[in-house]
């Protein structure tokens, strides 16, 4: 059976305010030529036009358009709404260079301010792309921190200091050493200078020999000898979810962290961006108790998470920030177990707040952690209220407490005032059935082989289902029929089809383009017909590569093929000429080909008139190809030859 795809209307929205574009007011035109630096037109050079704004202040009203130059290297955008725009250009073997003021260099605003105005002359020059670029401002210092013994120190910070001033390091000029102790510092101007290896109060403990940089100059071997080294200090990392957490666009949260002693001070350079889904993640945080904190603007601290103890080497997970209710420091565990009674060890579990939940109100909670070698699970500091917790694996569909398939049916786990431990569920026995299909073009209904059809299991809303323990887990590639066949386990699916090639765009099922419109395919049964029918990416369509086969300087009557490969041989195709020796090779993808004329009566012809690929020029293909011409000569004479070597 097939269901559509149940999506919460809040997602809708945030899908719907992504895709939006209002309508352009169609209004005037910008154009001019793209020349080298000897002046000499460029043909299909890529021009862009980027909006930078608009007079009206409509900052989502976005215009980001291409275009090619002509033979005579001019190009032209119709059709402009009124605002500011830069243009830039590009073309194979030249830098991409914005259009700028030719004295200053300074990038040009390009300003179309009134009704069907044409803007003319905003002509860009590009410099070949073996020219030496220019000088850089800045050098860099590398070398190893090494103990008395001579050996590498790793984890400890270096940083820069001024030979007139050895006790303050430079500002923005630290790294850390790798595991061999090798650091490397960019971006330094030039001066005296010495390396140093700071305390954790940013302090200079020992120093390198002094060194000389010059604008450009690289040094590197500049070693620190630190016989006398504190402990090297250990570290480790957290991640969390901040539960609660409502994304807004264009605005980005992090979460910082304070130690049990300074609560207000966040600690610098220890931030985790939060993610759309509410999760975050700290590196290289130094062994030590903490408490994560989320961030709001000016770094005002708004929630907490409990304090919690950084391992070396190791993650700490579920450091989780509740938005709205005091730490609880509560927990809901348990484990997961097969069919047979074994422990599974590799899979996801779920913590889901109860709709309408009295406890919790309008607070939504969507936690997840990972399965540990001993298929124990736990959740952290959880609030009071009531859930549903899941588990997802590889050869199941997303299976809820204590070991069913259907939500409705699922066991509410409530948590009032202490802990709640034994929460196992049991997997089912699995259960496999087939779902096998054909994928054609769209247009000739020919059948497509080597086309991957691949799933993505959805669980109840939205798992986790770009978690690489998921992706692409079942796959199949077409066969010169078209056909696919798929075993899987029992449970919902979406489907998609992908061109490894790009020729045709990627296809989900049933016909969407995109996986928010996907069908779901519910699994139960054996499922045959599962079609797709792939359309050619738009770039595709608009390639080809045409041409005039002559033979001895007059136009054939006879047919010939004419091949075209691409310089890295992964795409090829071919077409016969008409009866007056025109061709066309059509729906190509863009890039560089060698391109080739043969008959049985005649030796292959690369394009220049070339005998052989060493000496044939290369076709580049960015749209419509003209003008690629052969010239054929055929054998002087019939009957019997001979052949040595």
């Amino acid at each position: 059976m097939k269901q559509s795809l149940n999506l919460r209307t809040g997602f809708f929205t945030v899908l719907a305010l992504l895709l939006v574009v209002a309508a352009p007011l169609l209004a005037g035109s910008i154009s001019g030529t793209i020349t080298n630096d000897e002046a000499q037109a460029i043909d299909h050079a890529y021009v862009q036009l980027v909006r930078v704004t608009d007079n009206g202040g409509q900052n989502n009203n976005m215009i980001y358009r291409s275009t090619q130059t002509s033979p005579a290297g001019t190009y032209i955008f119709n059709n402009i709404a009124d605002g500011q725009y830069n243009v830039y250009a590009g073309a194979m073997g030249f830098v991409r260079t914005f259009y700028a003021d030719p004295v200053t260099g300074n990038i040009q605003i390009v300003e179309v301010d009134a009704d069907d105005q044409e803007v003319v002359g905003i002509d860009i020059q590009l410099t070949p792309q073996n020219d030496p670029p220019p000088p850089p401002q800045y050098s860099s210092v590398s070398g190893r921190v090494l103990n008395q013994d001579n050996q590498g120190v790793a984890n400890v910070y270096v940083g820069v200091v001024t030979a007139a001033d050895l006790l303050h390091p430079l500002p923005n000029l630290q790294t850390r050493t790798s595991m061999n102790g090798f650091y490397m510092l960019h971006g330094i101007a030039a001066g005296t200078y010495k390396t140093c290896l700071l305390s954790a109060q940013n302090q200079p403990l020992a120093y390198s020999a002094e060194f000389t940089l010059i604008s450009g100059a690289d040094i590197d071997s500049v070693n620190i000898y630190a016989t006398d080294l504190p402990p090297v200090p250990q570290f480790g990392s957290i991640a969390g979810n901040v539960i609660g957490y409502q994304p807004q666009m264009g605005v980005a949260a992090n979460v910082g962290l304070v130690t049990p002693d300074a609560p207000t001070s966040p600690l610098p350079n220890l931030i985790g961006h939060v993610g759309w889904s509410g999760n975050y993640y700290i590196r290289n945080i130094p062994v030590g108790s903490y408490m994560a904190c989320l961030l709001g603007e000016n770094g005002i601290i708004l929630a907490y998470s409990d304090t919690v103890a950084v391992i070396a080497n190791q993650t700490v997970q579920n450091v989780d920030i509740i938005l709205g209710t005091a730490p609880v420091g509560l927990s809901v565990s348990g484990n997961v177990y097969n069919s047979l009674n074994e422990a599974v060890t590799n899979g996801v579990v779920e913590l889901r707040t109860m709709a309408d939940d009295p406890m919790t109100g309008n607070h939504h909670t969507h936690r997840t952690v990972r399965l540990d070698a001993n298929g124990h699970y736990i959740f952290t500091n959880v609030p009071a209220g009531s859930y549903k917790v899941s588990v997802w694996t590889m050869m199941s569909p997303v299976v809820f407490y204590p070991g069913v398939y259907d939500i409705l049916q699922a066991g509410t786990v409530t948590v009032i005032d202490q802990d709640v431990t034994g929460i196992n569920i049991t997997i089912p026995a699995p259960q496999n059935y087939t779902i096998s299909g054909y994928v054609r073009d769209a247009a000739t209904q020919a059948p497509l082989a080597g086309i991957k059809v691949r799933t993505d299991r959805m669980g109840f809303h939205h798992f986790p289902v770009h978690d690489s323990l998921f992706f692409n887990e079942f796959h199949a590639l077409t066969d010169a029929n078209g056909f696919y066949s798929l075993n899987l386990p029992v449970g919902r699916y979406t489907l998609a089809a992908i061109d490894s090639s790009h020729f045709y765009r990627i296809q989900f099922f049933d016909h969407a383009l995109i996986p928010f419109q996907a069908t779901v395919i519910l699994l139960d049964e054996n499922m045959t017909n599962v079609n797709f029918d792939l359309i050619p990416r738009a770039d595709s369509l608009l390639c080809s590569i045409s041409g005039i086969i002559t033979e001895n300087g007059l136009p054939v009557t006879y047919p010939v093929t004419v091949v075209a490969v691409s310089s890295d041989e992964d795409w090829e195709d071919s077409t016969v000429s008409g009866t007056d020796g025109t061709y066309t090779i059509n729906h190509i993808r863009p890039g560089s080909y060698y391109v080739m004329a043969y008959t049985l009566t005649s030796a292959p012809v690369f394009y220049d008139n070339q005998l052989t690929v060493e000496d044939a020029d290369n076709v580049i293909v960015h749209g419509p190809v003209t003008g690629i011409n052969f010239d054929l000569t055929t054998a002087d004479a019939d009957g019997p030859s001979n052949l040595t070597g």
